[in-house]
């Protein structure tokens, strides 16, 4: 790499370092700890519906394979929650193409489900303060439109999967604020989950925004780890107490985990030590790592199989008998 590239990279990772410390610096303000301070109480609802407005920017992909760049309580239409289809929300790696999306969605549509596709952001994932608060309106939001008869399938992948953490943390801590969702809950996947140290944290953040760039990436992937320790009291509890919730006390439903061989953001024996947990735990687990494969990729590389897997474990924990796709 000549001189003038790798000026041109440093500053670009400069430039993320510096956005990442100007968002630690918004952060820590009164508001943050008001509405944090907010979770913990019985008015919670209440309080985080007057700012839904700000709160809720993710990006939702309803049944019809259209985005809409808000939702909030008031324009959900019921006509979006059709009787008796299933529902699947699906939350992808950090960075995923409205390509790669699609053939996640198609998949389920093709199978008769309904699809909710929430995109993490990566405030969610270097605040985790930003992130449950997000959580917490987004699990709301769903709670509050969801039938008592209507069967619900969770699908996270990646740092997806943090997000979902950060779902079942809202979950433990308000039981009585999700009922519905909870009693509907019939099956979850969990998908080249970043299991590890910070470190693999790290990796799966820079990987997500430099796939093919190599120095730019160890560089972010340095910066994140300065990042995480000038933060540490801030960021790291969080981090902590998502992956505890994810081991111990996740979701008693039907469970698939898939993970990749080699894939730099997962530590084998900790890809393992989750999937025991679960089954001490006595979840219906099945779990596969797959080869020549890479991380968050096992549709694109297996795709075949990878639909097959799902076919069965839809029509398992679903009781449906979808139509199977012949090409994505």
């Amino acid at each position: 790499m000549g001189v003038t590239h790798f000026s041109v990279a440093f500053k670009n990772i400069f430039t993320i370092t510096i956005n990442i410390l100007c968002i630690v610096a918004e952060s820590i303000s009164s508001r943050t700890f008001i509405i944090m301070n907010s979770l913990a109480t019985s008015k919670s609802v209440r309080i985080l519906s007057m700012t839904t407005e700000k709160l809720t920017k993710s990006k939702l992909w309803n049944s019809y394979g259209e985005y809409t760049n808000k939702i909030n309580k008031r324009n959900i239409s019921n006509n979006y929650w059709q009787k008796h289809k299933p529902l699947v929300i699906y939350i992808p790696f950090l960075g995923a193409s409205k390509s790669a999306i699609s053939k996640y969605v198609d998949l389920y549509q093709n199978y008769g489900c309904r699809v909710i596709v929430h995109r993490p952001k990566i405030t969610d994932f270097l605040w985790p303060v930003t992130g449950l608060k997000n959580s917490y309106e987004f699990l709301a939001n769903i709670e509050k439109n969801l039938q008592q008869e209507e069967k619900v399938l969770v699908h996270s992948m990646s740092i997806g999967c943090y997000f979902y953490g950060l779902i079942l943390m809202n979950i433990n801590a308000h039981p009585q604020h999700f009922q519905t969702f909870v009693g509907n809950m019939r099956g979850q996947i969990i998908e080249s989950p970043v299991v590890g140290s910070l470190k693999e944290m790290a990796i799966g953040l820079a990987s997500s925004i430099y796939k093919e760039q190599i120095v730019r990436r160890n560089m972010l992937q340095m910066s994140c780890m300065l990042y995480f320790a000038l933060t540490k009291p801030f960021t790291v509890k969080y981090y902590n107490e998502a992956i505890h919730s994810f081991h111990t006390k996740p979701l008693k439903v039907a469970s698939i985990m898939y993970t990749t061989e080699n894939d730099p953001m997962a530590i084998p024996a900790e890809f393992d030590k989750l999937v025991e947990n679960w089954k001490r735990a006595r979840i219906d687990v099945s779990d596969k790592v797959w080869t020549e494969s890479e991380h968050a990729r096992i549709l694109k590389t297996h795709p075949r199989e990878y639909q097959e897997h799902i076919h069965k474990f839809l029509n398992r924990v679903l009781e449906i008998n979808p139509k199977f796709p012949s090409k994505l």
